[in-house]
Order: structure tokens, then C-alpha cells, then sequence
């Protein structure tokens, strides 16, 4: 495998959901926590998780973790900023880093297999984005990126995210099928649908 750096983006506010989305309950623990551990199965490089909102009381909940934790200050701007504030750590952590790999803190349903292949499937200097596909073949993440585009991904602002870029360059993109896997978790009406079908 290549070395690829995983980054975790879980700074938003959760503000339909009405409580901080990052800690409810999932499997044995809760969902960021659900999320770190199936993403530590990989033999990869470093984990990268990107806080904002409710820092503090995240912070101490994951802190045990083999992962470096970074804070978005303009967390308020949406998901472009946390990608560009994760990128810019990644610069400074792992410089030798031939990728990253983007993830959300509110998806659940990805099993190990899913980040696996996405990491598999890419080669390294050929300018590649691995991408998830979703229904009506939307593409996003979890979606790794080759290091030629660590400086678009710290470019973005606001809540511009990375489809942007996955749009712009969709000739150097490798769908990987995932629709199985998708769920939104917006709102707790959604959460409390999801987690009763998920657990006996």
C-alpha cells in the first residue's frame, strides 16, 4: 500500500441535530469513535481528525487514540475550511505522504473493506482521486486524493467541500461503488431510524 494520510472531519455543529452528532451512540461507543477505530485497521500512515465545534468535549473522549487532533477555528465556514486546515496539518505531519484520504465522522455504514479498496485501488503519481459512489452515480467521499491536489484541497473555504474538485478534475477519477453504504445523518429523526436498524 501506498502511504496515505486518512483525515477525519468532524467539526460541525450538528446544529439540526441538537446535540453534538460526533458522540452519539454507535456500536460499543459512539460514532467518531466507531469511525476511528474501523479506520485504524489500516495499515496506513497517520489519522488526522479535524475538530470545531464542542472541542473540548470531544477532545478528552478520543485523546487515547493513536491520532493527531486538529482544531478549525473557522469551523463556522463550513466543510472547505476544516479540508484546508486538515490539509495544511497533513503538510507539516507527513510530508512524504503520497495521498489522503478523506472521511466523515457521520458515516457510519463504510465497513473497513470500502476504505481498503478505495486505498488499493490508487497509484501513486498518476494524478488519481478515488472516489465513492453514491445513488444516480454522485460521486464523494470517503475519496482519496493524489498529493497534486493537497494545495486545491487547501484552497477551499466555506463549505465549498472536495466534490469541487472531484467535479473539476473528473477525468483522473476512480469510481468505487458504495451505495449501500450511504446514509444521511441529519437530523435526529434520521439518527434514531438509522441506529434502530443497526442494533438489536
Amino acid at each position: 500500500m501506498s502511504n496515505i494520510a486518512t483525515l477525519i472531519l468532524a467539526a460541525g455543529r450538528s446544529s439540526r441535530m441538537g446535540q453534538p452528532k460526533q458522540l452519539l451512540p454507535w456500536g460499543t461507543s459512539f460514532l467518531l469513535d466507531d469511525i476511528i477505530k474501523t479506520l485504524s485497521q489500516i495499515p496506513q500512515g497517520k489519522i488526522i481528525v479535524v475538530l470545531g465545534s464542542n472541542y473540548g468535549m470531544i477532545e478528552s473522549k478520543i485523546k487515547h487514540h493513536s491520532i493527531d487532533i486538529v482544531y478549525n477555528a473557522d469551523y463556522n465556514k463550513g466543510m472547505g475550511s476544516s479540508i484546508s486546515t486538515g490539509l495544511s496539518a497533513i503538510q507539516k505531519l507527513c510530508n512524504d505522504c503520497e495521498g489522503v484520504m478523506i472521511a466523515l465522522a457521520d458515516q457510519p455504514l463504510i465497513p473497513v473493506l470500502h476504505y481498503t479498496t478505495v486505498i488499493e485501488t490508487f497509484s501513486k503519481g498518476k494524478k488519481q482521486i478515488i472516489a465513492s459512489a453514491y445513488e444516480s452515480k454522485r460521486l464523494g467521499v470517503p475519496a482519496l486524493f493524489d498529493r497534486h491536489y493537497f494545495k486545491h484541497l487547501i484552497d477551499l473555504d466555506g463549505d465549498r467541500g472536495a466534490k469541487s474538485i472531484i467535479k473539476q478534475n473528473r477525468d483522473n477519477v476512480i469510481a468505487i461503488d458504495a451505495k449501500d453504504y450511504m446514509a444521511d445523518l441529519d437530523t435526529l429523526e434520521d439518527y434514531n431510524s438509522l441506529y434502530k436498524a443497526n442494533h438489536q
